[in-house]
């Protein structure tokens, strides 16, 4: 990477907010599945608006590499998942930049509970037995399990 000035890394610095907030704009679209009716086109749009502004503060080969060109008929999921990947690419690069560590946006982990739950609160056994009995006690029908996948 090619040596920045101090203004430069400051003016690299400025374009993190951005870019995250893009990115989880983005992540939450893509989860929500909001990102019909152009939005793609938007993503797109906003992306080569921040990559022109890099470009414009720093001249690094590195950033070469760095460009969003869906298919002229690619949907807006797949518009806005190109988006989401170029910014990350994005935080990667304006991170290095600016010697300013990891950057993260949003969600960087999912995480599914499937399975047995069990807990223990305060001395009370809570666990998937006990959600069965107090169902069944309830309805006054016992839980049917569910099929497997």
């Amino acid at each position: 990477m090619p040596q920045i000035s101090s203004e430069q890394i400051v003016d690299l610095v400025r374009l993190v907010g951005p870019t995250l907030q893009l990115r989880k704009d983005l992540e939450q679209a893509f989860h929500l599945e909001t990102y019909d009716g152009g939005m793609g086109s938007i993503a797109v749009q906003t992306v080569r608006g921040l990559l022109a502004a890099i470009r414009g503060i720093a001249e690094d080969p590195c950033l070469g590499s760095l460009t969003i060109d869906p298919a002229p008929d690619a949907s807006d999921k797949i518009k806005v998942a190109m988006a989401y990947l170029v910014s990350g690419q994005i935080l990667a690069y304006l991170a290095s930049a600016a010697g300013i560590g990891t950057l993260e946006s949003g969600n960087t982990s999912i995480s599914v509970q499937r399975g047995v739950i069990d807990s223990n609160v305060s001395g009370i056994r809570v666990g998937s037995d006990f959600a069965e009995r107090f169902v069944g006690e309830i309805t006054g029908s016992p839980l049917e399990e569910a099929p497997e996948e």
